[in-house]
Formats: structure tokens, C-alpha cells, sequence
């Protein structure tokens, strides 16, 4: 019998706590800055309905992106990290995420056809 080799120790990863609150302030301060200039500027330009949400969402998001990013560059952690990795990783994901959104929608709406 041949004696088995102890296991490596696997690099411990470098998680920081402050990492977690820092990404929590982030969202946090896109979200309310987000909302609070996409519902002036919905009011201002007499948006309703989608475009009225899609408006917030969008200042969201170009809040909290750059933000996240310029923090994970000063971290010195490369975008690939975050899983901006390419066009082809991207389509896989979309995918995915389409399909669980149709499998689910799928099992609700027979769920309520099945109950009629």
C-alpha cells in the first residue's frame, strides 16, 4: 500500500470583511441617488410606465458599475474577477439565466392552469 501524500493547504483567499460593507455602501448610495434623480427626472419629463422605471434603473446602474469597478481596480483584482470575461461567457449566462426565468414562468403558469 502505497502511504497517501497530506493534502496542500489551498491558498487561503484574500476576503476582507470591509470588502462586504464597502460593496454595501456602494449599492446603497447608487440606489438612493439612483431613485432620487430618476424619479426628478421622470416628474420633469412626464415619463409613466416602463420608461418610468427604466429610467431610474438605468442611473442605477451607471452609478454603481463604475464604481465597483474603479474599487476593483484600485484593489488591483482584474474584471475577469467579476465576471465581465468576454462575449462568449456572457451569451452562456444570458442563456441561463433565460432559461431559469422560462423554466419557472413555465411551472407557475401550469401551476395555474392545472388549478382551474
Amino acid at each position: 500500500m502505497r502511504a497517501q501524500t497530506p493534502a496542500r493547504p489551498t491558498r487561503r483567499s484574500s476576503v476582507r470583511p470591509w470588502r462586504a460593507v464597502l460593496g454595501a455602501a456602494v449599492m446603497a448610495v447608487a440606489l438612493g441617488a439612483g431613485q432620487a434623480a430618476g424619479d426628478a427626472v421622470t416628474r420633469w419629463a412626464g415619463l409613466a410606465g416602463f420608461p418610468a422605471r427604466l429610467v431610474p434603473a438605468l442611473l442605477v446602474a451607471g452609478i454603481a458599475v463604475p464604481l465597483v469597478l474603479a474599487l476593483r481596480r484600485r484593489d488591483g483584482a482584474p474584471a475577469a474577477r467579476l465576471g465581465l470575461t468576454g462575449p462568449r461567457e456572457a451569451t452562456q449566462a444570458f442563456v441561463l439565466g433565460v432559461t431559469v426565468v422560462t423554466g419557472a414562468a413555465a411551472v407557475v403558469a401550469i401551476g395555474r392552469l392545472h388549478r382551474r
